[in-house]
Parts: C-alpha cells; structure tokens; sequence
C-alpha cells in the first residue's frame, strides 16, 4: 500500500520569485514587498505623482476664481483641463501660499506660471508645522508668527481697493501616506486662526472659536459612514489653552491696528480643500461669507491611498521629506528640472515623462551640482548698513579680507584652517548631536589660534543646526559687542551653508541688538 505524501509546515515554506536575481532564490515575501516599494517610490513616480497634484491646485484656484467672479463653481477631478475654468474674472484672485517646506513642491513658481499662460497667481509662503498641531503638544508659536502673508490673504490688490468684501487665499500642503490632512492644516492652522482673529478683532467673539475640519465620508462608497475628523475631547483640549496662547501673542506689543488694516478690517474663516475627497474637492463658498470673511483655503494636495501607492505608481505626499529621496534637489531646483522636461503642464492628467529613471536622475544630478557651482562662486546680501548675509564663497571672502570686516561662520570649517584651499563652503559640518557636543569644547580651546575678526560656531547642518544656535547667539553677542564699541563702523558679514538659513537668524538677533531705526549701528 503507497504511503500518503508528507507536505512541509506551512512555516518552513518560503516565497519565491522567479523575477529576483538568481543568487537570492528563497527571497521572502517581506524582501519582495520592498523591492516593489522601492519601484513604487522612484523618483520618477515621486516627479510624476507631485505634478498630478500641481494640477489639482491650480484647477482649484481657477474654479475659486471662476466662482468669485459669479460663474458656477465647478468640482474639480483628477483628469479634467484648465479650459472652461474661468479667466479670472474681477473678483478675488485666490493667492497660492506655500506652507513650507513641503508646499513649495506644489506651487509652481510665477515664472513658470507666465511661461504656460496658467490663470492665478502666487501669493508668497508662510511656515506653520505640524509638531505645533502634535496630539499633546498643541501650540501657539511666537517664533513662526505667519503675519507676512496677511496682506495677500486680506486681498490686497484684489478686486480694487477699498473693495466691500473681504479676500481669499489657498495654503497648499501635503500629507505622507494614509492621512487625509496633515497636522498643520487640521490643528496648527486652526489655532493661530483662533488666536489672531481674537487679537485684532476682540468685539467679534464668533470669529474666536476654534475652527475644525468637517465630517466627511472617508471613501466614496455608500457603505462608509461620516465621521468628524478631529475627536470632541482633542477639540476641548486644544480651546481651554486658547486663552494662554492669546495672551502670549498679546505680550508681543505687536502694532495689531495696522495687522487689522492688512485683513481690511475682516477676520478670518477657515475651508479645507482635500484632493480626492467626495464633496471637498472643491468647497463651496458662499459670497455672503466672501464679504463678511477673509477666506483662507487649507489644500490638502495629495489625494489619499492605502498602502506604499496607488496602482498607477501614485506616490501620496510624495515630496514628504525631501532629504530622504531627493538626492539633494531643492523645491526650486525641483521645478527647474520640470521646465527642462517641457513644463509642467503634463502632469494635469496621466503626467508621463519624457526620460526613464537613469535620465531622470542624472538631470537631478546635474541641477545639484549647477546650484552647488553657484554658491562656490559666493551669494550676498546687504541686509542693513554694513551687515551682510551670504553663501560662503571665494568672492565674499575676499571681501572680508579687503575689508578688515568681522565675519560670523555658521557652518563649515573657518577660514584660516583651510587657507590652501580657498573654498569655505567645500568644508560642511555633517555631524551628529552627540558630535557636535564634543567638538563644541575642541573649538573653544583652538579660538585662540584663530585671527580676531573670525567667529567659527561650528553648528551642524539642517535642524540639528537650527537647535544649536539658540545656545550660541550669547556667543555672538559678545563677539559683536566688543568690536563695535571701539569701531561702530566696522562691517560685519555672517555666513551659513546655504546664506538663507543660520546666517539670516543670527543677522536677524544682530540687527535687534545693534541697529537703529534708521538701518545704521546705533
């Protein structure tokens, strides 16, 4: 009698795929999910999935605009074209505003937008994080006050001036994958919103509670239930420390009269555009609450999925994190890039690339290194008498020499240790934290070698630098302090990595302690 086949436990089994190489042939499961995330997430698709979501944008901003001039609104899908959407008309203009950083990915810059004749415009950007809208850790930021775009969102220039109603302008931002609204636009947004309008307009109580995303479907399917988006108990939370954040503006002494001038007199009112979300694709406005309100539209660019992406390789967020994928390319360079390829006007429907992945790449490759030539060469800006902001370079350290000028180094290795190579900026303090600590003591003791115009703080690149700073900027003040007060005179150049980040803050703090109303050392 045949004896019955013996079968393995299903848990000695292993997956196989005939597609990886040969020299991995019990490949698990797990391995291969990678390497299809890893396709799914190349940056062509990256490129790809953040130009659909550029075409969202603009179709909502010219469906506002349409709509604001008196014709009927229209909802805005993945698929349709720009035409029919209106001219934009005479009424609000709808101003673009990128949350930075990741919105600057999705708000094509005005240049672009007048090469490819796209109706709207820009409107500058602004910075609310979402660590401020953290479950727990809900706050009011006095250092990230966003008052610089309360001019484009208070409808300068928009419709005529001294025009009855109020304006309108659309943040845009994005949300890695699985989330429909990043914290910034469900929580931080809401809270400053709560706290300026109860500033500068104190005889309007209605305009002071906390405005929340509303309930809405999570799918199109009618099986699904509404849900409200942010739970009650996490909404009462966040009101009872309005009043804390209110004050906390308040003891700024800001001049809140002429704040209120640049909203027209009218307080704010929040609307959320959510790509792909039944019935907030593109919400409707009603022209009562046009002339009552300004109108700050919170865009969700990315359109949600479940999963690494969707089946067409559609990456959700997909310009979240950059410093991870982006090989070093910038939100400018990003679009410089898109501009080579032929515009980005492709990326309105199925976006299709004109190079595979290789090429892609070394057209991201290539831009790097042209924007790292550029700053070889040295940027500067005179930011007051005698104070100058700048990208390190060979040109503007020259000028500290022809000058006898002072100069704050952020970042990079001082100039009198790499005197035989002449290029500041080639040196970049890439260190850890923990780094950082104890090279903090070694650069102590070696100042003293160092010539006595020269204040090297050593800080680490990117967010690590930014936190450092905080205890350094005493350092800097005493730096500056004993030279001016025997030549008041004497210029003074501070450079970073980039000369748009560390530099700018500590000109920023010198500028506060040792400068006048009159942009001279006083």
């Amino acid at each position: 009698m045949p004896q019955a086949p013996t079968y393995p436990p299903l848990s000695r089994l292993q997956f196989h795929d005939p597609l990886l190489p040969s020299s991995s042939p019990s490949a698990t499961l797990s391995r291969s999910r990678a390497l299809l995330r890893r396709e799914t997430l190349s940056l062509g698709n990256r490129f790809k999935s953040i130009l659909k979501d550029v075409g969202y944008v603009c179709r909502l901003q010219d469906a506002l605009i349409s709509a604001s001039a008196g014709a009927s609104g229209t909802e805005v899908g993945d698929e349709e074209g720009r035409e029919g959407l209106g001219d934009g008309g005479t009424g609000c203009k709808w101003l673009l505003i990128a949350n930075e950083r990741n919105g600057s990915w999705y708000v094509p810059p005005q240049p672009e937008r007048e090469r490819r004749g796209v109706n709207g415009e820009g409107g500058g950007k602004a910075y609310f994080k979402s660590t401020d809208g953290h479950f727990g850790r809900w706050g009011f930021s006095t250092r990230r006050l966003n008052l610089g775009f309360l001019g484009a969102l208070g409808g300068k220039g928009q419709g005529g001036e001294g025009g009855k109603g109020g304006g309108g302008a659309i943040l845009v931002d994005s949300t890695r994958t699985g989330k429909i609204l990043p914290d910034a636009l469900s929580k931080t947004v809401p809270i400053w919103t709560a706290v300026i309008n109860a500033a500068l307009f104190p005889t309007m109580p209605s305009s002071h509670t906390l405005q929340t995303p509303p309930s809405f479907s999570v799918s199109s399917s009618p099986s699904d239930h509404s849900k409200t988006y942010l739970p009650a108990s996490e909404i009462s939370q966040i009101t009872s420390r309005l009043p804390s954040f209110i004050s906390s503006f308040h003891a700024l002494d800001l001049p809140v009269d002429a704040l209120r001038v640049r909203l027209r007199n009218k307080p704010i009112k929040l609307v959320w555009a959510i790509h792909g979300m039944p019935g907030l694709t593109t919400p409707e406005i009603e022209e009562e609450d046009l002339e009552k309100w300004n109108i700050l539209v919170l865009c969700s660019a990315s359109r949600r999925v479940s999963g690494d992406g969707g089946q067409d390789g559609y990456v959700q967020g997909a310009a979240d994190d950059a410093e991870g994928w982006s090989r070093g390319l910038t939100a400018s360079g990003f679009w410089e890039v898109v501009e080579k390829l032929g515009g980005w006007k492709k990326g309105l429907g199925n976006a299709e690339l004109s190079v595979d992945e290789e090429g892609l790449r070394d057209m991201v490759e290539e831009e790097v290194r042209r924007w790292k030539g550029e700053g070889e060469r040295g940027l500067e800006v005179e930011v007051a008498q005698g104070l100058v902001v700048g990208k390190a370079g060979d040109g503007l350290m020259e000028r500290v020499e022809e000058d006898d000028s002072l100069i704050v180094i952020c970042n990079g290795r001082s100039p009198s240790e790499v005197a035989d190579s002449g290029k500041l900026n080639e040196f970049r303090g890439e260190r850890e934290e923990e780094d950082y600590a104890a090279n903090e003591v070694n650069e102590q003791n070696d100042s003293s070698r160092r010539p006595s115009n020269q204040l090297y703080l050593d800080l680490p690149t990117g967010k690590l630098g930014s936190r450092a700073l905080r205890k350094r900027l005493s350092q800097v003040e005493l730096f500056i302090r004993a030279t001016l007060e025997k030549d008041m005179m004497r210029p003074i150049v501070v450079t970073c990595e980039t000369g748009k980040n560390l530099s700018v803050g500590v000109a920023l703090m010198i500028v506060c302690l040792f400068y006048g109303d009159e942009g001279g050392p006083s």
